[in-house]
């Protein structure tokens, strides 16, 4: 039977015996919680009822062995409300521009300092003050001086352990445990650092209804396991839940789940197990740190969600990203309303940089003004940026059911859809989005197409990728449009960073840049490949750039341009079509290979300039220069060889160089017509020679002035590369 939850909007403490009084006395109430970090905040809990108009003074001026406090600091006084306040009520001080509280009346403000600090509160005057509660933060303990601004003697009158708290230092921490019970039995837990959850990384989020606190701390387990959590106990629905940072918990063999509110920390997981149910009472929040730092949900069994949700999303600059909305329900006018989520706004144009993606207008549009009434739709994609590197933050409704979305071939067919959930998904491979929905799409674009600041990067099912938590993304329907679907089978609890991948296959990657561009394009190889389109692993290319971009095509030059080939690992050899759009000027060509170097030697052949070169050893680029709207294949092939002939496994060894007194001798050469290229060490090609079958060639050292020089030797089924100096005469 599901147990009975109550919400307590003050928790009453079974203390008896204390009356209402008007003066404070040690002891009366008690902190919980506190952030350095900025924004600063910190929280304290009654422990017994306070009267209208009573006033409390918190300080971070240190206590004096003079029994006076050091000057140069900050006060808050704190006075309760009309009525007063009951035994057990949490006031959470949070400073936002100015300082506020939950209940009561402030004036006056503190800063924290984020390498130690202690917070004093008293009532009565500042020259005879009466010390109710204090905390030390400062990581050496009360001192006996209070020399620096970070310093504080114990305040008179109270007791380290009992009434006052020492914590190591350390910029945020919250304390676990319950706050109901006799005040005898709960100040001493609340003034004991081993009760105590601390973070220098990132700040705590508090607030009046976060207490109780149990923290779940260990790397992985489950709910039900004593020793997991922070307060020694599995805690009970009265509880607030937080999963620590660098954690997953599961629900796994466990009983039906209740608690207060939810906290995924950064770097956390919750995993709600196949046949478990969870249910939280109020709200959920999922936190992000850093573009490969965010908590995330996964549900595989059920989880209700009484409150709201809030998930955020970190976003590492002020380019343009495209975002999915990982909630329902939320006004994207009051999204980007929010000052903390700082939305790009164009005083040009009046509205804020976030938009949807019109397929039948092929634009962004229309974007988002603050009094729009428009909600983000679930499984969508938006283009959006912002003022400054930071964290977005979705408030809304959560989504764990398997849901489908209609995309559309009105136009060209391109459609911006997202990731619905709050956790990874898998993108591409085996089990993935692009696997389930490949029958809806373009089959010559069957691939996920992910803007990284400047272009389009493209997924296939060639690597296994993750598609990060509020993660948006381009897809081409198929003729006649199609339905997609998302599938909470697709969640995954392993961490991914927004616009990042995981290859699989050996992979060239060719690069093009100019002066104020960079391009690439993939070729990857696997056995099960063909020569043509495979569909989910050869994918065309989304020119997000119409002004520089490079692809290939299939070897008979018959596909669209490709931004991912897919080949067989070569018997004999290829010679793929490499196309450039570029409106003129210096290009370099340069090569990376993922996972690993491939066991076959690859050139670039150049047939203008009559050249092939090999990117090995000290040759990492080639220069080149392409004259005015360069556009298509037919100048740049890419030649792949695996072919092993007598003449490839005897000459490497065979060819030397060496300088005579006017020429640069080169011996050993195959019988065949070799060219040989000079290049200088930034991949200039600075000459073109052919050997016409000779095996011994002269080339005059009066062509080439002092300095390091790379040789590079290519034939059919043959190249090599060696360096040489050339010395002043």
């Amino acid at each position: 039977m599901r147990p009975t939850f109550k919400l307590m909007v003050t928790i009453l403490l079974l203390i008896s015996t204390l009356p209402a009084k008007g003066q404070l006395s040690a002891g009366d109430i008690a902190f919980l919680g506190y952030n350095s970090d900025n924004p600063d905040a910190f929280v304290v809990v009654s422990l017994t009822t306070i009267d209208e108009g009573e006033v409390i003074h918190f300080t971070d001026n240190g206590w004096q062995p003079d029994n006076t406090f050091r000057s140069g600091e900050g006060t808050i006084n704190w006075t309760c409300p009309a009525g007063g306040i009951s035994a057990g009520t949490v006031l959470c001080f949070e400073y936002d521009g100015a300082w506020t509280v939950n209940t009561g009346v402030l004036t006056g403000s503190v800063t924290l300092a984020d390498d130690g600090d202690q917070i004093l509160a008293y009532t009565g005057a500042e020259a005879s003050p009466t010390f109710i509660a204090a905390i030390q933060m400062n990581g050496s303990g009360w001192e006996t001086g209070a020399i620096s601004a970070n310093e504080s003697c114990l305040p008179t009158g109270l007791t380290d352990g009992e009434m006052a708290l020492s914590i190591p230092e350390v910029g945020n921490a919250v304390f676990t445990g319950a706050i109901t019970g006799t005040r005898e039995d709960l100040l001493p837990k609340m003034n004991n650092p081993d009760y105590w959850h601390t973070s220098d990384a990132r700040r705590f989020r508090v607030f009046p209804g976060l207490f109780p606190l149990d923290v779940f701390t260990v790397s992985d387990g489950t709910w039900n396991t004593i020793g997991n959590w922070k307060s020694g106990q599995v805690p009970d629905n009265s509880y607030s839940i937080m999963i620590s940072k660098e954690t997953n918990v599961t629900t796994e063999n466990t009983s039906d789940i209740y608690c207060k509110n939810l906290i995924v920390r950064a770097d956390a997981y919750l995993i709600v197990s196949s046949g478990q149910n969870m249910t939280i009472e109020n709200d959920v929040f999922t936190e992000s740190d850093s573009k490969t730092l965010t908590g995330g949900i996964v549900v595989q069994g059920e989880l209700t969600i009484n409150g709201t949700s809030y998930v955020e999303r970190f976003i590492d600059d002020v380019n343009w990203h495209i975002i999915a909305s990982p909630v329902t329900g939320q006004s994207m006018g009051g999204f980007v309303s929010e000052t903390n989520n700082s939305v790009q706004y164009s005083s040009e144009y009046g509205d804020y940089d976030l938009a949807p993606y019109d397929e039948l207008a092929d634009v962004w549009d229309p974007y988002t003004g603050s009094a729009s009434s428009s909600t983000f739709a679930s499984m969508k994609g938006y283009v959006m940026r912002r003022t400054t590197g930071g964290i977005v933050q979705f408030s809304g409704n959560l989504m764990f059911s398997d849901s489908t979305i209609a995309v559309s071939r009105e136009n060209y067919g391109w459609n911006s859809v997202g990731n619905p959930y709050p956790s990874p998904i898998q993108g591409t491979g085996s089990g993935s989005f692009l696997s389930a929905n490949s029958s809806q799409l373009d089959p010559d674009f069957a691939a996920l197409y992910i803007w990284d600041k400047t272009d389009y990067t493209t997924f296939t099912n060639s690597s296994s990728q993750k598609i990060a938590l509020g993660q948006g993304f381009i897809v081409r329907a198929k003729t006649g449009g199609g339905n997609i679907q998302f599938t909470k089978t697709m969640s995954n609890n392993n961490y991914a960073t927004f616009k990042s991948a995981s290859e699989e296959w050996p992979v060239i990657r060719l690069i093009a840049q100019s002066s104020e561009f960079t391009n690439f394009t993939e070729i990857t190889f696997n056995n099960n490949m063909t020569e043509g389109i495979d569909p989910t692993f050869d994918a065309g290319k989304l020119k997000g750039n119409p002004d520089f971009s490079v692809y290939t095509r299939v070897p008979d030059n018959s596909s669209p341009d490709l931004a991912v080939q897919a080949l067989p690992i070569p018997a004999g050899s290829y010679r793929i079509p490499v196309g450039l759009d570029f409106a003129g000027g210096e290009v370099t060509f340069s090569m990376e290979y993922l996972n690993g170097p491939v066991s076959f030697p690859v050139q670039l052949e150049d047939t203008e300039r009559d050249s092939i070169v090999t990117f090995s050893g000290e040759l990492t680029a080639y220069e080149t220069t392409t004259g005015a709207e360069s556009k298509g294949t037919g100048r740049f092939y890419l030649l792949i060889n695996n072919s092993i002939t007598k003449i490839q496994e005897l000459e490497k060894a065979e060819i030397k160089t060496r300088i005579e007194k006017d020429n640069v001798r080169i011996t050993g050469l195959p019988p065949v017509n070799t060219r040989i290229s000079v290049y200088s060490t930034d991949g200039k090609c600075l000459y073109n020679f052919n050997s016409n079958r000779q095996t011994d060639y002269l080339i005059p050292t009066t062509l080439i002035p002092s300095g390091v020089y790379i040789l590079h030797f290519s034939a059919q089924n043959f190249s090599e590369t060696s360096k040489i100096t050339i010395h002043p005469n």
